[in-house]
């Protein structure tokens, strides 16, 4: 009889942990889309030059699943039960390229890589060093984007990103509207800078 106790006590203490877990909160997760709708392509779209954007290069801190914010100089925070739900790094590279195919219908966009054998006509790169609220002035929360860009292939370019996004509240969904903000504007800048380049040859 003390035996079988024994065996029960063992089963129920190994089973606690489980039933903790299934107990937890799971974690909300969060997507920086990007809802902006194509314009139709112009005739002869076929035989537009391809633009690759590479995958966005961010500091270590922020290209990981949890939803960081400044709270000081020195010092940062995430938002309690909120995840990414896919590295930021690669949402933001998707963000870009869509943003720059409604912005640039003249071009063919594409994200990471060049799918097919086709060789891209442009290819941009892009650096940030910041990109996420900043608390640390007091009740006055900023999301701060900045970084660099570059563009390489038929034409060069350089450039500097810099785009403050006011939010009204810190927290997740305020952050991702900031994010999306900051981005529109910095992107439609390089879209400029593009548009006034000579197209590249067509291939």
């Amino acid at each position: 009889m003390n035996h079988t106790l024994k065996l029960l006590r063992a089963a129920a203490l190994a089973l606690l942990p489980a039933l903790a877990a299934c107990a937890a909160p799971q974690p909300r997760l969060f997507l920086l889309s990007n809802n902006v709708a194509p314009p139709p392509a112009p005739a002869g779209a076929a035989a537009r030059p391809l633009l690759v954007v590479r995958t966005v290069a961010l500091p270590e801190y922020l290209d990981r699943r949890a939803v960081i914010y400044r709270s000081s100089d020195a010092e940062l925070k995430r938002f309690d039960d909120v995840i990414w739900a896919e590295r930021p790094g690669e949402s933001v590279t998707r963000w870009v390229a869509q943003q720059l195919a409604a912005d640039l219908p003249e071009y063919a966009v594409e994200a990471f890589t060049v799918h097919g054998d086709r060789s891209p006509g442009l290819v941009l790169n892009i650096d940030l060093q910041s990109f996420e609220p900043d608390a640390s002035a007091g009740p006055a929360v900023t999301l701060r984007l900045r970084g660099n860009w570059h563009l390489s292939g038929a034409a060069s370019a350089d450039g500097q990103l810099s785009a403050d996004a006011p939010m009204s509240t810190l927290d997740p969904a305020a952050t991702v509207a900031a994010m999306r903000s900051a981005l529109t504007v910095a992107i439609d800048g390089v879209a400029a800078r593009i548009h006034q380049l000579p197209p590249p040859a067509r291939k």
